[in-house]
């Protein structure tokens, strides 16, 4: 009997990722004898709200068909004989290795979100109407008011994406047409920056599987047809990111390398215009400074301070000019817009539930006569949310996991932003189906991620570079818990989404996950683990 136990613990030490793979898959199976009942008490249980919507309903549904068929497809995976596996193996690596596979892959991410625009046309509505009227004010030399009749200054909406529309509108005219394309551009140039970050921190291979599951992820694809800033913040902070590992050169303690500063500086530079897209960039640079202390690869005295201070001064060379007109306009300090004491009001207050809500109805919004006042309602915004976070802390705190909800549990946003948008009610492609699909292709990703980062943690793989992406998700998270949740503010997580489910499927399919410049030096692991099992 001891023996027995001796041998399964060693079964067990030996073949954790596979283990953890079986887990998963004997749930996917599992969905298959959960009533559908039983799904919905779920969901409601979960919900803030308490309820749960007909597309949720149609997801269960759908993931009681698919869950169950991958977890038996994982399980034959794993059980038939690894001989079997090489010639695939052999196959997916080389295919991943050729020099054409991520141009075809860019190709077909530009193809298939122009595809998405011809078959869902759309007209801007609510927030697209008003980004896509500023730009073209901007174009014409009116600047940035709240309207040309009335020429008052504006800065309660953040400047970067009507400032970047306009540079195009100067060429070629307001057009909603061209705003479409260039989404499609930012939206391939994220994919491309996706293996950039995947290849530094991995290697090539994962790089083209992680831009090969973001250039097919319908929660991306649908913002293509959207007047929105969305897609140009996330491949803003994508590019802060990139340049940030770009400035991770290895050095002494002591030894003097200007580069590093440089980069340092280029990151505040890029940093400063991603925050002027959206305010939520500018609490990105404590981030940087965290993870380069974390780091460690300079001495984390003065070298560190000065690494910092380039950072800071790239900042300040872009917001200075916009800090200085507000003061004029304004007689205030504004970084980057006066929305936000607004964003804090609806997560902290006596209807608030976690997610967006903008009552009509003054006896349940005090802002809402004081809109076109905008400091004032900025002020006051931060004012009653203190005040509410300070008679109701235990509510406050039940609001937290409410709000990550509505950070993470749908990537629907898109889609319903596009109902809102169609040319008629009666388009195909926004409809329950098409709602649960996108969000059932978003929890494969999740699962995938979990299986790349339970493998990473099996195999002690703690390389903190290796972890950076985990590091920036969870950042991301905290710093929108003071306001509110929707699934559309977690864009910029979701390279490090695809690249974590990248890891999840190099381990499951045995492809090398080495030779990157902070790379993993476990290689075959789940082969090898297949093939002592056999033997065994």
């Amino acid at each position: 009997m001891k023996k027995r136990i001796t041998t399964i613990f060693t079964w067990v030490s030996n073949h954790k990722a596979e283990l953890l793979i079986i887990i998963i898959c004997l749930f996917g199976i599992q969905m298959l004898f959960i009533p559908l009942e039983t799904l919905k008490k779920f969901g409601e249980g979960i919900s803030p709200l308490g309820s749960v919507q007909d597309k949720t309903i149609l997801l269960f549904k759908f993931i009681k068909i698919s869950f169950p068929i991958f977890g038996i497809c994982g399980l034959i995976w794993l059980k038939i004989p690894a001989s079997f596996h090489r010639p695939l193996q052999h196959t997916v690596n080389n295919l991943l290795s050729s020099s054409w596979v991520l141009p075809l892959i860019l190709i077909l991410s530009c193809i298939i979100r122009i595809a998405w625009i011809v078959y869902y046309p759309t007209n801007p509505y609510a927030d697209s109407i008003w980004y896509f009227r500023n730009a073209s004010e901007l174009a014409a030399g009116q600047g940035f008011v709240y309207s040309i009749e009335s020429h008052k200054p504006l800065a309660a909406w953040p400047v970067g994406y009507p400032v970047f529309l306009a540079l195009f509108y100067l060429i070629t005219g307001p057009s909603i047409f061209i705003a479409k394309i260039l989404n499609v551009l930012l939206s391939v140039l994220c994919v491309f920056m996706t293996y950039i970050v995947a290849k530094h921190i991995f290697n090539h291979k994962v790089g083209v599987l992680s831009a090969l599951l973001l250039a097919f992820f319908p929660g991306m694809i649908v913002y293509s047809s959207l007047v929105a800033s969305d897609l140009l913040f996330m491949t803003m902070t994508t590019a802060c990111f990139i340049i940030f590992l770009k400035s991770q050169i290895k050095t002494r303690p002591g030894k003097k390398y200007p580069g590093e500063y440089i980069y340092a500086f280029w990151l505040g530079i890029v940093n400063g215009l991603t925050s002027l897209i959206r305010s939520t960039g500018l609490i990105l640079f404590p981030f940087w400074i965290i993870m380069e202390w974390l780091l460690g690869y300079k001495a984390r005295g003065l070298m560190l301070l000065k690494w910092t201070a380039a950072i800071a001064v790239g900042i300040m060379v872009i917001l200075s000019p916009w800090i200085v007109r507000n003061y004029i306009h304004f007689n205030a300090f504004i970084p980057v817009s006066t929305n936000g004491g607004a964003n804090f009001w609806i997560g902290n207050n006596p209807n608030a539930f976690g997610g967006y809500m903008w009552p009509k109805d003054v006896k349940q919004n005090p802002l809402i006569d004081l809109v076109g006042s905008e400091t004032v309602i900025d002020k006051i915004g931060y004012s009653l949310g203190l005040q509410f976070i300070k008679a109701n802390p235990l509510r406050a705190l039940q609001l937290i996991p409410a709000k990550i909800f509505y950070l993470l549990n749908s990537n629907d946003f898109g889609l319903h932003w596009n109902k809102l948008s169609a040319l008629s009610d009666h388009q195909n492609g926004t409809g329950n189906r098409a709602y649960a699909y996108t969000n059932l292709v978003y929890l494969v990703m999740v699962v995938l991620a979990i299986i790349g980062i339970g493998t990473l943690i099996i195999y002690s793989k703690f390389e903190l570079l290796t972890w950076s992406g985990i590091f920036f998700s969870v950042y991301w998270i905290i710093i929108h818990l003071p306001f509110f949740g929707q699934d559309r503010f977690m864009m910029p997580a979701w390279p490090f989404l695809s690249i974590y489910a990248a890891v999840g499927i190099s381990y499951i399919y045995n492809i090398d996950t080495h030779d990157g410049n902070f790379a993993l030096e476990e290689n075959n692991i789940i082969n090898n683990s297949l093939e002592s099992a056999q033997e065994t």
